[in-house]
């Protein structure tokens, strides 16, 4: 058969990729090499949402180290008091984010899978600092089963 490699598979936060290989009959001295690729598309889950990278929670300029700031960048979600989101302290009040029209409390927060939800009022329990965050995933829609407790936002 011939020889098939896929250097450089680069898969976010909850992603998952599906690479069909084929078995191809091959001479024994061929040699293919592919130096570029398109992107994954991703046909194994109809989830929408984005992944904030730790470049992004680097690079953009923060008024405060709180991270649900960030949530900010994803469509469709917005607040009604973005000041209340400059504190460093977990985002309270208005301050959490609506997102799709759902109300604040509506929102799920996952910390390396565990729930990281204040049970009064479901904010953020703890507050990670910046720095320590790789990346994270928020999702908007539609999100698998294994992710529950949210109609606004999952951020994990």
């Amino acid at each position: 058969f011939r020889a098939w490699a896929r250097p450089e598979l680069l898969l976010e936060v909850n992603q998952r990729a599906r690479i069909d290989v084929g078995m191809v009959l091959g001479a024994v001295t061929e040699t293919i090499e592919v130096s570029a690729s398109g992107p994954l598309l991703q046909t194994e889950k109809t989830e929408l949402g984005a992944v904030i990278t730790g470049s992004q929670t680097v690079d953009l300029p923060l008024v405060s180290r709180n991270f649900v700031a960030m949530t900010m960048l994803v469509p469709g979600v917005t607040t009604t008091n973005p000041p209340a989101l400059n504190s460093e302290r977990r985002s309270g009040g208005n301050g959490r984010p609506y997102v799709n029209g759902n109300r604040e409390q509506a929102n799920n927060f996952l910390l390396d899978g565990i729930d990281n939800n204040q049970v009064s009022e479901n904010q953020t329990a703890y507050q990670p600092n910046i720095d320590a965050i790789a990346e994270f995933n928020v999702i908007t829609n539609n999100a698998s089963a294994e992710f529950g407790n949210f109609q606004g936002a999952l951020s994990a």
